[in-house]
């Protein structure tokens, strides 16, 4: 059990309680346990035992002052703890506490939150609020981190999306999340560690409203409530009722694991709900039916995060742009949404905006260049209208992810003669689209000209181009300096003649090209001219529907050049010519 490396169904450190009559021999088992060489690279270690007189001050000095092999002069509790917590912080260690009573085990627990402090604890807490089975992806969890301002500020160049994703990753490693069997992108809780979750949260944060369904006497108890999810009952107005005389509600995501139809929020519902909750920070009402906000919003004034994806919503209301801090707004996938409200630019702290997939709208209201606080924008919809336009997104200096979409619409009087993204140092994940749909409007020599007005600054990690006509790519893309970028995808860029040479973007690691259907031969360019190892930190290769190439120049290593060192998977889809030698000798086809 001690040495256990799969999977956990425990935190991110497990508790082994060895339970017997005294002599039946419990401290020699544990000592042979103890001083196995299989368990040596378990450092720190100590063991101790808890007397009658021991209290949380002296077993958590005598653990400091065994593992640091230091005598320990504090005589203050939390400062004690605060060097436990850094001495153990990362590290896989082994503690045998002897002569645990029920007298003493509260020693333990107490103990227990200097042991969780090795991972982002708050952050984890926090999850006590996730419906049981629900399953989430990392951004959705951290984004509600950052609307609880549970991860603090970012510094220097750093998101704070990136530092929430590293903290999720800690709580990964550490088995408090586990891999989705069904979804590749998803993450779920066990259900111990959810039960862990919500203990240490504490009854008086943390409340479920089907725990209290139907018992009136909890009423009290539950308005103390800080956050709440609700899982699927059929009873649905007697469940909201109860939140109405929660005064103090912080986070608000109904359903969540919302697969039954008959678990909604109507319109009617969330109109009378929404005054009486003046704290929020945290509203979700992603894939529920509702086809409105309520204007009323505007009367929560702490209102951080609004989460509406999926939902039948066809305008948001005005009063949406008064919220003084909301930062992340969610639109993504709203099927329904026609327009944006004229006055987003008022939103002057928003960081994050969503609106992937809101396939109706046709341009972004005027005045986007004064949102200078965007980390986030997904997408910039290029309209043919009096809408913003690109020479908007040069104010906005902190982008550190954009798509841009309908770059079609992009006219000569739109571009500048330098580049609109260039100077933009926090950019690392970059998307451009044209619409898929050829037709005579679409001028190549246009279409050349804005993709160069769009070259970023080389600190790209992430870039993609889908449905761009003209015959071939900017200079920018292949050159050297983007050393940096790890991902790369070419998409239905169908006129396209020629390939960038891409083999020396050192750290390149997936690249996939697809649909560039007016690609006829691929030689030796694409590795990069005097390249002695093109493509070496690639890991995957995926050439997919290059219908018109007829020839693949073959490139060989010899003792100056090794092609693909890294490889791990390549696919080859949808034309004649065979895999190049090497490939075959790299890794495994997909």
């Amino acid at each position: 059990m001690v040495l256990r490396d799969e999977v956990s169904d425990h935190a991110n450190f497990s508790v082994i309680p060895i339970i017997g009559t005294e002599g039946v021999g419990k401290t020699t088992l544990t000592r042979l346990v103890y001083d196995d060489k299989a368990v040596e690279d378990f450092k720190p270690r100590a063991w101790l035992s808890l007397y009658e007189d021991s209290n949380v001050f002296r077993i958590s000095k005598a653990i400091l002052e065994s593992i640091t092999s230091k005598s320990c002069s504090l005589k203050d509790l939390d400062e004690v703890l605060a060097q436990l917590e850094e001495a153990i912080f990362g590290r896989k260690f082994l503690f045998v506490l002897g002569d645990v009573s029920t007298e003493n085990y509260g020693l333990w627990e107490t103990l227990k939150s200097s042991f969780m402090a090795g991972a982002p604890a708050v952050c984890f807490m926090y999850c006590a609020i996730l419906p049981d089975d629900y399953e989430f992806e990392e951004k959705e969890l951290v984004l509600l981190w950052i609307a609880e301002c549970l991860i603090g500020e970012a510094q220097g160049d750093e998101r704070i999306e990136d530092i929430g994703g590293k903290f999720f990753q800690e709580l990964l490693k550490r088995c408090l999340f586990q891999h989705s069997s069904s979804h590749a992108s998803k993450y779920r809780m066990h259900d111990l560690v959810k039960i862990m979750a919500r203990w240490i949260y504490g009854e008086t944060e943390y409340s479920r409203s089907d725990d209290v369904l139907g018992v009136n006497e909890q009423r009290e108890e539950f308005k103390k409530t800080s956050h709440s999810d609700t899982s699927a009952r059929s009873d649905e107005k007697n469940i909201f009722k109860l939140f109405y005389d929660v005064d103090n509600l912080r986070t608000f995501v109904p359903g969540l694991i919302s697969n039954n139809d008959n678990h909604h929020i109507t319109d009617a519902l969330l109109s009378d709900l929404l005054p009486k909750s003046e704290r929020l920070r945290a509203l979700s009402l992603a894939t529920h039916s509702i086809t409105k906000l309520p204007s009323l919003v505007e009367g929560l004034r702490y209102l951080r995060y609004v989460n509406l994806s999926s939902t039948m919503i066809r305008t948001l209301p005005d009063s949406i742009c008064l919220l003084p801090i909301l930062q992340i707004l969610l639109l993504r996938d709203c099927s329904h949404l026609v327009e944006l409200p004229s006055n987003l630019r008022k939103l002057i702290n928003l960081w994050y905006l969503d609106i992937t997939g809101v396939n109706l709208l046709r341009e972004m209201p005027l005045g986007m260049k004064e949102l200078t606080c965007l980390r986030t924008l997904l997408n910039f919809i290029v309209g043919k209208g009096v809408g913003s336009d690109l020479k908007d997104l040069e104010d906005l200096k902190f982008l550190g992810e954009l798509y841009v979409s309908r770059l079609q619409n992009a006219t000569g009087s739109q571009d500048t003669k330098d580049s609109i993204l260039k100077d933009k140092k926090a950019l690392k994940v970059l998307v451009l689209e044209w619409d898929f749909q050829l037709d005579d409007t679409r001028d190549e020599l246009v279409e050349e000209n804005v993709l160069g007005t769009l070259q970023p600054y080389q600190n790209l990690k992430e870039l993609t181009i889908k449905g761009y006509t003209g015959t071939r790519f900017s200079s920018w893309l292949g050159d050297s300096t983007y050393s940096k970028i790890v991902v790369l995808t070419l998409k239905r860029c169908e006129r396209c003649r020629v390939l960038p040479s891409l083999g020396c973007l050192g750290l390149l690691e997936h690249l996939t090209i697809k649909g560039i259907t007016g690609i006829k031969r691929i030689g030796s360019e694409l590795f990069g001219k005097d390249c002695s190892s093109p493509f070496k930190s690639l890991k995957t290769l995926c050439f997919e529907d290059l219908k018109e190439l007829e020839n693949w120049d073959p490139v060989e290593e010899n003792e100056h050049v090794e092609i693909f060192p890294c490889l791990r998977m390549w696919g080859i889809r949808g034309f004649v010519p065979k895999p190049l030698t090497v490939l075959r000798r790299r890794g495994r086809r997909m």
